[in-house]
């Protein structure tokens, strides 16, 4: 696969062309993680037709799937279009490589000339950006990046210089979303799976966008199933029809609010309750991460419990669960209040949720 003549890759102070991937692999000696970068340069600029690449394993076991390079490709440029990104324009790597996510960030910037600064992925990468690389027109992080970068006021300082980011991979807590109102440069949430490689839709995080809606990108509009789940229609794909397991609110068909997941539903005594949505009417009263679940309940069959991360337990969880009781009403309020040291989240940062038996 060609690459644009402009195409280079930055790290430590070097600059790096495709003819350079060698010397570049050469820094892999000391920095190791580099390694599968390079693996996954020479691998686009061979001559096979598809990449391999491993999904998220958020809902079920991550698996490897084949994706083909001219689908890539297209999908990059659609992203260089959506967010006017131009020949010798400035992008940060720092996600995980072995991912669709990392991959695309160094499609996008092969295919429309971009210089691209490479960082480790790690929670916070912007602690190893240096000064003179600001500012950069275009990164991609994770929100678990996100949080870790608010608690350094450096760091923040950094993200500030971003001209635009885009976050994938999870929702944004409702903290960190009213955070990040308060920069200047333009953030966007973005939504897509591994399968329509990276994201058919975005949404500005802005005042302006209080509904949270996202907006398909360029060749892409959405329907809805019997179950309420969004279905993906794409002209840039090899695949033109994607089913989700994603509850939407559908406005139309290039914008949607998305609500939960459908694997997550807990059916309680015959009610069906969407987890997503108690978190969000609950979020504002909550100081701790936090998830709804479920438990097994041989009455109900299943009973909804809030699953708190705390290494102690809050002694008043009485009058905690008066406080939702009043925000939720009865029938929705959580039967019961679990603490978890830690939560688990999955390499690409998705909250993994723990069903109790």
């Amino acid at each position: 696969m060609d690459v644009h003549p402009l195409f280079i890759m930055q790290f430590k102070g070097e600059e790096y062309s495709i003819n350079d991937i060698d010397a570049l692999a050469l820094r892999s000696s000391q920095f190791p993680w580099l390694s599968e970068l390079i693996h996954f340069v020479k691998e686009w600029i061979s001559d096979t037709a598809t990449i391999e690449v491993k999904t998220s394993g958020s809902t079920m076991k991550a698996k490897n799937i084949l994706l083909g390079k001219e689908q890539m490709k297209s999908s990059a440029l659609l992203t260089a279009e959506y967010f006017d990104l131009k020949a010798a324009d400035s992008a940060l790597l720092c996600l995980p490589i072995q991912y669709i996510a990392g991959k695309m960030m160094v499609v996008r910037a092969a295919v429309s000339g971009l210089s691209l600064l490479i960082a480790e992925s790690k929670g916070d990468p912007l602690v190893d950006i240096e000064e003179n690389n600001l500012p950069i027109d275009f990164a991609a992080m994770t929100p678990m990046q996100i949080e870790q970068i608010m608690k350094n006021d450096l760091s923040v300082r950094k993200m500030r210089s971003i001209k635009k980011l885009i976050i994938g991979g999870s929702p944004l807590r409702n903290e960190i979303r009213l955070e990040l109102l308060n920069l200047n440069n333009r953030i966007f949430s973005t939504y897509g799976m591994t399968e329509t490689i990276t994201h058919v839709a975005v949404q500005e995080i802005s005042q302006e966008n209080p509904h949270e809606q996202y907006k398909a990108i360029t060749g892409v509009t959405f329907s809805v199933d019997d179950r309420g789940c969004l279905v993906i229609h794409t002209d840039h794909l090899e695949q033109e029809r994607y089913v989700t397991n994603d509850i939407v609110e559908l406005f139309d068909d290039r914008h949607f609010k998305w609500l939960g997941r459908f694997d997550n539903v807990i059916n309680s005594g015959g009610i069906k309750i969407n987890p997503e949505k108690i978190e969000q009417r609950i979020r504002d009263i909550m100081d701790l991460p936090f998830y709804i679940s479920s438990k097994t309940d041989h009455v109900l069959g299943e009973k909804m419990i809030l699953v708190i991360e705390s290494t102690e337990p809050i002694k008043d969880t009485s009058g905690l669960l008066k406080d939702l009781k009043k925000i939720l009403g009865k029938y929705n309020t959580p039967k019961e209040i679990i603490f978890e040291k830690q939560f688990h989240y999955t390499p690409t940062g998705k909250l993994i949720r723990t069903k109790f038996g």
